[in-house]
């Protein structure tokens, strides 16, 4: 007899929602303090919240969803044994962010994604800021990899545009391009670097170096 099954066994999906990450509560939840809210389809949900999450890279791929494509983004086991996945919609001002501040980590390192969210004058704003290790705890901030900061201008093949003096069709080619070239890149140059089994090439030389420095295996 055949049988249908949906389970998401020890992964633990994570979204943005208002500058934090949310999951859904699971029955007697032992995470903390617990939101509810009303969701855009009127429903109530119960959800929990954090300001940060943090461990190292095992996984990042794309995936089609109802809400439309996802960035994905796996971490390893935290102490519960569960996987966090983190979900980012590819054509929200998250997704975008991400994408460009990705093929800057050093994917051997463990990674803090900390979403953000506020409204400047008449525009809301809104991504997720990285922080990687260098001296200290989680004291490097990752920058956007197409922007050169000195020279005020992109960089590392990124779509130009003289936004003022394009016309609407103009920049709506742009804004297609733009994301066309993100998902491109990310694919080819940070995607690329999982294996099927989805563990970077740098976190497994990373696991080989822990073990013994000199010949790779363990004692």
């Amino acid at each position: 007899m055949s049988r249908e099954f949906n389970e998401s066994g020890n992964k633990q999906y994570w979204s943005t929602f208002q500058g934090s990450f949310r999951r859904r509560a699971k029955d007697n939840d032992d995470a903390g303090e617990i939101i509810t809210r009303i969701n855009k389809n009127y429903k109530e949900v119960k959800e929990v919240a954090r300001t940060a999450l943090g461990g190292r890279i095992t996984n990042i791929y794309f995936e089609p969803s109802e809400y439309g494509e996802q960035l994905k983004i796996e971490l390893d086991a935290n102490e519960a044994g569960q996987v966090p996945v983190l979900g980012f919609g590819v054509e929200t001002k998250d997704g975008r962010d991400l994408m460009k501040k990705l093929p800057a980590l050093d994917l051997s390192k463990e990674v803090k994604f900390a979403p953000y969210q506020f409204v400047d004058g008449d525009d809301k704003r809104s991504g997720i800021t990285l922080y990687q290790s260098d001296i200290g705890d989680f004291d490097k901030k990752i920058d956007n990899h197409f922007w050169n900061n000195e020279k005020k201008e992109f960089t590392n093949g990124f779509p130009t545009i003289n936004w003022d003096n394009a016309t609407e069709k103009e920049q709506k080619i742009w804004k297609i391009e733009r994301d066309t070239f993100l998902k491109t890149f990310l694919v080819e140059h940070v995607c690329s670097k999982f294996t099927k089994e989805g563990k970077s090439e740098a976190a497994l030389d990373n696991v080989i170096d822990d073990k013994d420095p000199l010949s790779g295996i363990p004692f």
